[in-house]
């Protein structure tokens, strides 16, 4: 009986500490309010306690025992290095092994950790200047995007450049229908799967006389990497001012935890031969996507 006693008070110590724990990490996992940006949420480790980086890389990216300094890790590396070492994690056979976090964080979630990185790379100052200047442009144009493109509106014309770094012209494609993708990034989970739908079915995207341009914000290099890995047969534009995107509707600002940050809503547009937009899909999920947009166009 002394012995069930025991385990008894031992079990019920346990479970209580174990609640004070709870109870103290809910108290103090609201993030700091000087937080600017979201990518420093999921740094510190905010989205999801086990994804922290703060853990072994210090809060403010100085290193420790665990793990180097990282807050020039993207001039160092590059952002598709530390994009590969996020996801897949680096040197796992060794003792101080980084793990990957592909389970732990979504494609937005990366996007957001490697924009982050990528500004604290920069001296304070600029980083908040550039975080500024981000919010700023976007409440210049909020009017305008309030105006959004409409079904039956004239598409605007553009030129931007290609994988290879050669100019195209929407109006280049009249006489024929165009699909125009908007999506958020080279790499990421959601985007590979829907150029790679599209590209599964590009062959009756011809016969229906349409061609298919993709758009974000990568560099031209960052899409001939991505156009060749997976065998894209269809041209990746690099908007990397966001002009086109803006003139579109598609730059917007987003929310995660109450914090505000500029990014791509992943869209699409049917632009007929006359290079009028006939249909119109915002905030695409992505499976079965282009089934949607086969269908637009008279396809089975």
């Amino acid at each position: 009986m002394a012995i069930f006693k025991l385990k008894f008070i031992s079990n019920f110590y346990k479970a209580l500490m174990a609640m004070v724990c709870l109870l103290a990490f809910a108290c103090s996992s609201k993030p700091p309010e000087n937080i600017k940006h979201p990518g420093q949420l999921i740094y510190l480790g905010y989205k999801d306690t086990y994804a922290s980086c703060a853990r072994c890389h210090g809060k403010e990216g100085q290193g420790g025992s665990k793990a180097p300094a990282i807050r020039n890790c993207i001039k160092k590396l590059g952002p598709e290095k530390v994009r590969d070492y996020i996801l897949n994690g680096k040197g796992l056979d060794k003792k101080d092994a980084m793990p990957g976090f592909a389970d732990d964080l979504t494609p937005e979630d990366v996007d957001q950790l490697i924009d982050f990185l990528t500004l604290w790379a920069q001296p304070d100052s600029l980083a908040d200047t550039t975080q500024q200047k981000n919010v700023a442009g976007f409440k210049q144009k909020k009017q305008e995007n309030q105006n959004m493109l409409k079904e039956g509106d004239q598409a605007p014309d553009f030129e931007l450049p290609d994988e290879n770094g050669n100019p195209v012209r929407l109006s280049d494609f009249r006489g024929k229908k165009v699909v125009l993708y908007f999506y958020p990034k080279d790499n990421t989970s959601g985007c590979t799967k829907e150029a790679i739908n599209f590209r599964d079915q590009y062959a009756q995207f011809q016969k229906l006389n349409a061609v298919i341009l993709g758009v974000s914000k990568d560099s031209p290099k960052s899409h001939q990497n991505f156009k060749s890995k997976y065998d894209l047969p269809f041209p990746l534009l690099a908007d990397e001012s966001t002009q086109v995107m803006q003139k579109y509707g598609v730059w917007q600002e987003k929310s995660m935890y109450g914090r505000k940050y500029m990014g791509t809503v992943r869209t699409t547009f049917l632009i007929d031969e006359h290079g009028v937009i006939q249909k119109i899909w915002p905030k695409v999920k992505v499976t079965g996507h282009e089934k949607q947009v086969l269908s637009a166009l008279g396809g089975s």
